[in-house]
């Protein structure tokens, strides 16, 4: 999917999902939305920058809009289930040319701005990698402790 369907124009409130055509735009926006958000913030600008122009080199993310302002953003790597389990586990941190495909679907970026986003970001990713074990990584910033590991394998039917 290089970009979602085209859809009617979506309602007051209402969210939607983009991609953007051009790779250096997508970047500028995840950047700017997620520079000065914990934990991003404090991630090493270098490493952080080019694990995002990987997930949209890849065409693995997209942004989450409402009334026209990104409001989330996910980024995600397809892989098998042996380097899924190894990276939530911390034990690796794989190669480009091993997140292009794969029956599992790791989050390895993911901000929304509301729990309302954040339950409409994690379906429409499900949805996008239907029938792949999801795995989303948590970290949090109101000290509660990071969860290495929450999977999902809940089978959701393909989009149409």
């Amino acid at each position: 999917m290089n970009e979602p369907a085209k859809s009617a124009k979506a309602k007051a409130g209402e969210l939607s999902v983009r991609r953007f055509r051009n790779p250096r735009e997508a970047l500028g926006h995840a950047v700017a939305l997620l520079r000065d958000v914990e934990p991003f913030a404090s991630y090493k600008f270098g490493r952080f920058a080019a694990s995002l122009g990987g997930q949209i080199r890849r065409g693995h993310y997209f942004f989450t809009f409402q009334d026209g302002k990104i409001v989330g953003y996910i980024g995600w790597a397809r892989c098998s289930e042996e380097i899924a389990e190894a990276w939530v586990a911390g034990e690796t941190s794989p190669a480009y040319k091993d997140c292009l495909e794969g029956p599992c679907m790791v989050a390895m970026t993911f901000h929304a701005k509301s729990r309302q986003v954040t339950v409409f970001q994690a379906r429409r990713a499900r949805e996008i990698n239907a029938n792949c074990k999801v795995y989303i990584p948590r970290e949090y910033t109101d000290n509660r402790p990071a969860k290495n590991r929450s999977v999902f394998n809940r089978v959701a039917p393909k989009e149409t």
